[in-house]
């Protein structure tokens, strides 16, 4: 505003000086009186004209620049305290940046620690978990030895001595003879459930004979005790990958079936075994009810949801895949692909 007034005073001045140039030029070239004459009160009145115009001439020039410097004045402190608070606001903004970047990076940084923690985790989970089949397949075959070798012994000596005493009992003794007959088949009947006992803590089939020829054994007793029709397409898959591995993928099919027979109320199962690329793959699909898969190994306490866990649990000691696809009301297909 300081300088919109010096301006317009300016302009005033510049106004008068041009009073004075004229009046200076009336006397000195055209000789018309008094120069104070000339200046103020002896102005001719066409000369009075002109330089009033001239003077508000130059007064209007410094009015208009004035403002226009002061409207100029009035924008650039406008620009300069928006661009104050520009750059206040953009300092205020980086620093709640820098800060949120610091919290993300210290969360990312925990974040990533609990990653790492969590696979070392897992890691040390699956160890323990293989650590535990492995455990548990020795305790089952040493508990497959004692029933075969303890046991299996004792009951058929058993047998033996009822017999022996059936031979010697005289014909008269006819009741006696019908109770150790009834005895004799109570013992055939423990027997046989030793004996199946056995073969399903260690299949001696497989040991014997190789996986293939364990799993048609496998399947046919599971047909026979669920009266479920199987059908059954197996290549020759032994010689595909190590024989330490064939415990395992027994072990898989025998929880599917188990599985099945348990839970599925299916009609028909189709298992096959097949060749593929130097590996292996193996198929189990039953027409039973089905069910949700993520939903049954979300309830991790149930028996089927243990299973599950423990399918896959094998399956990765493998190094295989093993896909569980249901559906309620759809059937269940188990597919497992073993590398070479």
């Amino acid at each position: 505003m300081k300088t919109g007034s010096s301006i317009f005073i300016l302009s005033l001045v510049m106004g008068l000086f041009a009073w004075l140039i004229d009046a200076g030029a009336d006397y000195f070239i055209f000789y018309r009186g008094s120069f104070f004459q000339l200046l103020l009160w002896g102005v001719p009145h066409h000369e009075l004209y002109i330089r009033s115009f001239i003077l508000l001439l130059f007064g209007g020039f410094g009015i208009i620049a004035s403002n226009l410097l002061s409207a100029r004045i009035r924008a650039e402190d406008a620009l300069r305290e928006s661009r104050d608070k520009l750059e206040e606001r953009v300092e205020e903004r980086t620093a709640s940046l820098s800060a949120a970047n610091t919290l993300l990076e210290r969360e990312m940084t925990q974040r990533k620690r609990m990653e790492n923690e969590l696979r070392e985790s897992e890691k040390r989970l699956r160890l323990l978990s293989g650590h535990l089949l492995t455990a548990q397949e020795r305790e089952r075959r040493r508990i497959a030895l004692e029933l075969h070798d303890d046991l299996g012994q004792i009951t058929t000596l058993l047998k033996l001595e009822l017999r022996a005493v059936e031979n010697k009992l005289c014909e008269e003794r006819q009741s006696v003879k019908t109770d150790i007959e009834a005895a004799q088949k109570c013992a055939n009947q423990i027997i046989e459930s030793l004996r199946r006992l056995s073969h399903d803590l260690t299949p001696s089939t497989l040991e014997d004979l190789g996986l293939v020829c364990a799993i048609r054994s496998l399947v046919e007793d599971f047909a026979a005790h669920c009266n479920i029709d199987v059908l059954l397409d197996i290549d020759e898959v032994d010689n595909l990958f190590a024989r330490k591995s064939h415990l395992i993928v027994y072990r898989i099919f025998q929880e599917a079936l188990s599985n099945i027979g348990k839970h599925a109320q299916a009609s028909r199962v189709s298992i096959r075994a097949c060749r593929d690329c130097g590996g292996s793959l193996f198929f189990v699909e039953d027409n039973g009810k089905g069910f949700d898969v993520q939903k049954v190994k979300a309830v991790y306490a149930g028996d089927k949801g243990l299973g599950l866990e423990a399918m896959d649990e094998r399956a990765r000691m493998l190094g295989a895949s093993l896909k569980i696809s249901s559906e309620p009301g759809k059937g269940t297909k188990i597919a497992l692909a073993v590398p070479a």
